[in-house]
């Protein structure tokens, strides 16, 4: 417990870091100063959600992770949808996530939140320990992150927004017919690495890693060769 609740604070302390670098961005983007309640809402509603599913995951409860993903995802999706189509534009859409994902997160987590006995322990030896995993783990996720949508504004600098629009279409159809397959794959096999890791160690979870890549490659390059096959048609 001691180990969560320092580790929340880690998590709020990004969370503010992130809306500071926002702030800083707004004061040269004024799509992002329009926005930027609204994006650290939505991110707020995210961690919430993720931790809780992250709990969720490791006291091996599938059916309540697998639950609130779909509730938040879809939830949030079906009420920024509605809002865009009542004229709210990139707003409303902004809106229905960050609504959906800030109620069932904080719901998610209250119901996550470990209970029972509790082992003492030395707290602040495990939260040195997620750091020194987590830091590089979160700044390779956002350096991802960055690189994902930096093609978007180079396309955006060269040529111009419905250049963009056309590449977007086709860059969506292509990432979320190879990430789903893949995503739901590593969602089921999460909880197992950690149960792996607790056992076994690091050597095990290196071993399953090799087994679960050699799967992802055996059923996505057949994906991928499909997209570059027929990418005319589908774009």
């Amino acid at each position: 417990m001691a180990t969560l609740g320092r580790a929340l604070l880690v998590a709020l302390g990004g969370l503010a870091a992130f809306t500071g670098l926002l702030a800083i961005a707004g004061t040269v983007s004024d799509a992002v100063l329009a926005n930027l309640l609204l994006v650290v809402a939505a991110a707020a509603g995210l961690t919430l959600q993720n931790i809780a599913v992250t709990l969720f995951a490791t006291a091996l409860r599938p059916r309540a992770y697998a639950a609130v993903e779909v509730l938040a995802r879809t939830g949030g999706i079906a009420i920024g949808m509605t809002l865009v189509w009542q004229g709210h534009k990139v707003q409303g859409y902004l809106a229905g996530l960050a609504s959906a994902s800030l109620v069932i997160g904080t719901v998610a987590l209250v119901i996550a939140w470990p209970r029972g006995p509790q082992v003492v322990r030395n707290a602040h030896t495990d939260l040195t320990g997620w750091i020194r995993f987590g830091f590089p783990a979160g700044l390779s996720a956002l350096t991802l992150w960055g690189l994902f949508f930096i093609d978007r504004y180079l396309l955006a600098a060269l040529r111009d927004q419905y250049a963009v629009g056309i590449y977007s279409v086709g860059a969506v159809i292509g990432e979320k017919a190879v990430s789903i397959p893949t995503l739901a794959f590593f969602t089921a096999a999460s909880p197992l690495l950690v149960r792996a890791f607790e056992h076994h160690g690091r050597s095990e979870v290196e071993r399953l890693m090799r087994a679960y890549t050699r799967v992802l490659t055996l059923f996505g390059l057949p994906i991928v060769a499909y997209l570059v096959a027929n990418a005319g048609i589908l774009v």
